[in-house]
């Protein structure tokens, strides 16, 4: 039976003083994934509304989730041993990561030794641990996307890039492993790598939304 009202907003469909219609299944069944009182159809009239509400939030809450992922995935191990102790786990692939940054100390050789053995040198150290820690927060990153918690054997190396422009680069690479006895090598933090994991796939579910715009 053709439908006369919208069934969610009760608005008039297809009079003549009204030009709304049913949106498609996709539409509707995207609203429904966000609200518990469903609906068996929405309007063109209703469903722009429900939709910049739904995709509001769920950006809202992907940046939330970014936030607390940031926070909680410093504790997933990152190890130069190839068979760490007590480690019950399997291979998942290679993940790499590389971090570029501006010296300004290959340019100026020519200054003493005691400076560059002072402040030039402070300032190469805090770059390097800048890209270091930069490369390994993208080695987590990526290692819990693909459903890891721990990487292994990591290799870091260093390299000048961009010629006279004095970049450096810091370059890791390492496999992504699932450990399985987690609750064992982790003990206390076994709580978070599970919040890890729901986070992972709600980032995911997010990503993958699919929405029909009007």
């Amino acid at each position: 039976m053709e439908l006369k009202t919208c069934p969610n907003c009760g608005d008039k469909l297809n009079g003549l003083m009204s030009t709304k219609i049913i949106v498609d299944d996709k539409t509707r069944d995207f609203i429904n994934l966000f609200i518990e009182n469903k609906s068996e159809a929405y309007c063109s009239g209703c469903a722009p509304k429900s939709i910049g509400k739904f995709v509001s939030n769920a950006i809202e809450e992907k940046d939330a989730l970014v936030k607390e992922l940031q926070l909680l995935i410093r504790i997933v191990p990152i190890i130069t041993a190839h068979s760490p102790l007590n480690w019950d786990y399997e291979v998942i692939e290679m993940v790499s990561s590389q971090s570029v940054a501006g010296t300004g100390l290959f340019t100026e050789l020519s200054s003493s030794w005691a400076d560059f053995l002072g402040t030039q040198s402070n300032s190469l150290n805090a770059k390097l641990s800048g890209g270091e820690l930069n490369c390994k927060n993208q080695l987590r990153y990526k290692a819990a996307m693909l459903g890891g918690n721990g990487i292994i054997p990591t290799d870091i190396e260093y390299a000048e890039v961009g010629g006279a422009k004095a970049m450096l680069m810091v370059c890791m690479a390492g496999t992504a492993v699932r450990i399985k006895n987690q609750d064992e090598v982790f003990k206390n933090n076994a709580v978070n790598f599970i919040r890890i994991n729901e986070i992972i796939k709600r980032i995911g579910f997010l990503n993958n939304l699919k929405y029909t715009s009007y």
